[in-house]
């Protein structure tokens, strides 16, 4: 993403999808919401846990000081 931006916008070229190697633009995309653009991420990976309750979101928001946003991802 970050090398599509030229510093006025995005150009949408079209990169290879690490999923199955096709090429698209952002644009062509099927985005499944909730999705996010971050500066970083935490990642979790248990594909036996299910959803993270709310009191765990809600603890590991007081721990990083700040609000968190759960966007679960499907491998």
């Amino acid at each position: 993403m970050d090398e599509d931006y030229d510093g006025s916008g995005f150009r949408l070229d079209s990169f290879k999808l690490p999923c199955c190697q096709a090429t698209c633009t952002l644009n062509e995309l099927t985005y499944d919401w909730p999705q996010g653009f971050a500066r970083f991420s935490l990642e979790v990976m248990n594909p036996n846990i299910g959803e993270l309750p709310k009191s765990g979101i809600v603890s590991f928001a007081d721990i990083l000081g700040c609000p968190l946003k759960v966007i679960y991802q499907h491998l």
